[in-house]
This record gives C-alpha cells, sequence and structure tokens, in this order.
C-alpha cells in the first residue's frame, strides 16, 4: 500500500477515536426504551435572591469575596473593601439563587473527563439561614454552552455558560460601583454678559 495512503487511513482514524474519546463517552446513555421522561432538574441550591448572604469565587487569577448582612447591601469582604456595583449583583443573584443545573448526569465516568479532577474555580454559596453550597467548576461542554460543575455531595451537573462565565468575571473585573459624573458649574465670575448697545440717531429729522 502507498505509505501516503497509509498515512491519511492512520490519521483519520486517530482524529475518529479523539471524537469518541472527548465527545461521544461524555454524553450520558440515553434512557431505556419506554422509561418515563426526565424532568426538571432539582435546583442545586434551593433560595431566593434576597436568601443570599455571600459569594465567593476562588480562580487561579485570584479570590473575591461579597457579603450581605441581612437587610443590607453588598459589600467587599476581600480588597478593595466597601461597597459593590449594584447593578451586577441584581443581574447575578437571580442566576444563583435558586442555582438551576440545565442537566444532572446520573452517570458519569472519571472526573478527569470533565476537568473536574483539578479544577481551576471554586465557587461558595452562602444563604442567611447558614447554609452554604461549593461547587467545582470543569471544562465546557462539547457544544459550548455550559460547564460541568460537581457540588462538595458529589453530584455533577451541567450550568449554563453566562452564569460561570459571570462568577469568574467577579474576579478578573471586580464589581466596583462606577464613578458618578458630578455637574460642572460656571462661575459666576466668568459668566459673560452681552450687553446689547442702543444705536443712535443720525441726520436731522424732517419737521
Amino acid at each position: 500500500m502507498n505509505p501516503r495512503i497509509t498515512l491519511v487511513l492512520v490519521a483519520l482514524a486517530a482524529a475518529v477515536g479523539a471524537y469518541v474519546f472527548l465527545v461521544e463517552m461524555r454524553r450520558e446513555p440515553p434512557p431505556p426504551p419506554g422509561a418515563a421522561p426526565l424532568s426538571t432538574p432539582v435546583p442545586l441550591l434551593r433560595a431566593a435572591p434576597d436568601d443570599l448572604t455571600g459569594i465567593e469565587v476562588q480562580t487561579r487569577e485570584g479570590r473575591v469575596a461579597l457579603t450581605r448582612p441581612a437587610g443590607g447591601e453588598w459589600q467587599f469582604a476581600t480588597p478593595p473593601g466597601g461597597p459593590v456595583d449594584s447593578v451586577r449583583l441584581l443581574s447575578l443573584t437571580p442566576r444563583l439563587a435558586p442555582l438551576n443545573p440545565t442537566r444532572v448526569l446520573t452517570a458519569t465516568g472519571p472526573l478527569a473527563q470533565y476537568g473536574l479532577e483539578s479544577p481551576a474555580t471554586t465557587v461558595t454559596l452562602s444563604t442567611k439561614d447558614g447554609g452554604t453550597l461549593e461547587f467545582r467548576v470543569g471544562d465546557q461542554t462539547p457544544a459550548g454552552d455550559g460547564y460541568y460543575v460537581r457540588t462538595g455531595e458529589g453530584t455533577v451537573a451541567i450550568l449554563a455558560r453566562g452564569t460561570v462565565d459571570e462568577l469568574r468575571r467577579l474576579v478578573t473585573e471586580p464589581p466596583v460601583p462606577r464613578p458618578t459624573a458630578t455637574p460642572t458649574s460656571i462661575p459666576a465670575a466668568e459668566a459673560t454678559v452681552t450687553t446689547l448697545a442702543t444705536p443712535i440717531p443720525t441726520g436731522t429729522p424732517a419737521p
């Protein structure tokens, strides 16, 4: 056989093998015939946005922790300290409480297949009743619309990409309040006053 053809066939076989390993083996097996359809996944955190009192995100880039006292406003528990951008938190907290996965995997392979053996991101959510939820973020799903996560109890699920990206953004772009623009006033001494001159009549009026 032509050596070039042999090399092409070997390359194709390697590509097919990589696809099966990276994509097909990560997919949960289909339900058996006659099985009941899957119901809506159970929330990983059962809470309302106002129940959240703490958000902590640890990545390779750094760590940020936010806290909110009962009836108070969100504050930085880590530098720079002080209040946070309330607009960003109002957009993020409804995604976290309740924390609804797009899917819960009931049959999984080795954690390394999902990037969960040594994950780079850890998130901890705290609620006003003293409860906490910690989960670690692994690789993106093959479709690219979510991330694999694993809770401290061992549940492996998929969270929406937008939610995970926004959590990581708390570290890369901390939610520091935007400065409020102050209107500039013109001092009275610098104001320019324009006086209209009265025209002086010329010539002799007619008798």
